[in-house]
């Protein structure tokens, strides 16, 4: 239980691979060829992808989708029109996800900063100029949207590896850059990671109350062996023999309890049973693909 557990990316990727086609659809996740929109919930387009990125934002898929068909109805799933678009005019269409007008604001941003093509769509720099738009929105655009091999460090993601039992120094660049460092290179293993980690953490791994109990990492997990070891001590004894968690002295995040132990920007970060949020509040993008904002 000593080390750092850099392997778990792909040990973790190997055991969601062995459920995929269970779990993953039924949180709206369909795996299929690697450069397939419909991983995305089913979507046909990398504009619906990017779109819905941000329409899902501190909302839930349905109302995201709902508002998508509000917006393909009025024909605005076109970059130029939603470039050329009036936020005050589209805000009534997607008010059913939640924020609508500052939503407009972002998806006529988004379409705006794009210049109109898809590369634009794609450019991580022009995403992140988009007031309400940050890094694992960014992110989840490049790796669904535009087939970009990099991995969005989500709060439910982190929340998983960590309680399986690895460690990482720093926040978000840190995180993503020792997940992708320790994947195959390949798009179909970023996507099935990210996919089957939020699937993982939804169905399972809860912030307050994980439910061990089936999921398809416990035995290898050390939160949920930690959780075993607890039970039979109380089962067994009078007195828990386990060590207390203590705040380290390390910067590192260290969970295989609901503990995290770190405090750096430009994220935030809090002790006894807390997680880190992203850098801004806007950019808690999915009840359902990469986040538990809502859940």
């Amino acid at each position: 239980m000593g080390s750092r557990r850099v392997d778990a990316p792909r040990e973790v990727l190997r055991r969601i691979e062995e459920v995929k086609d269970s779990l993953l659809p039924r949180y709206g996740w369909y795996p299929s060829d690697p450069e397939s929109p419909r991983w995305w919930g089913g979507l046909s387009s990398a504009l619906e992808i990017a779109v819905s990125a941000v329409l899902v934002q501190l909302s839930r898929w349905d109302s995201a989708l709902a508002s998508l068909e509000a917006l393909r109805s009025a024909g605005l799933l076109d970059l130029g029109r939603l470039a050329a678009a009036d936020p005050e005019e589209v805000a009534p269409l997607i008010r059913r996800s939640g924020m609508p007008l500052e939503k407009a604001r972002r998806i006529i941003g988004m379409a705006r900063a794009s210049g109109g093509t898809a590369d634009g769509l794609c450019d991580r720099e022009r995403l992140l100029s988009v007031r309400g738009i940050g890094e694992e929105t960014a992110d989840s655009i490049l790796l669904f949207a535009c087939n970009r091999p990099v991995w969005p460090a989500s709060r439910l993601g982190v929340r998983v590896l960590s309680r399986f039992g690895m460690e990482v120094r720093g926040g978000y660049a840190a995180w993503r850059a020792s997940v992708e460092g320790a994947l195959p290179g390949d798009l179909y293993s970023y996507k099935l990671l990210h996919a089957g980690l939020v699937s993982v953490a939804r169905a399972y791994c809860a912030l307050g109350r994980p439910r061990c109990e089936g999921c398809p990492l416990s035995d290898a997990c050390r939160y949920s062996a930690r959780r075993r070891l607890t039970s039979r001590t109380s089962s067994g004894s009078t007195s828990s023999t386990l060590p207390r968690i203590t705040r380290s002295a390390s910067s590192s995040i260290s969970v295989g309890s609901p503990f995290i132990i770190a405090s750096l920007a430009p994220l935030s970060f809090a002790l006894r049973g807390r997680e880190f949020a992203g850098a801004t509040v806007s950019d808690v993008p999915t009840a359902r693909k990469t986040s538990d904002a809502v859940a």
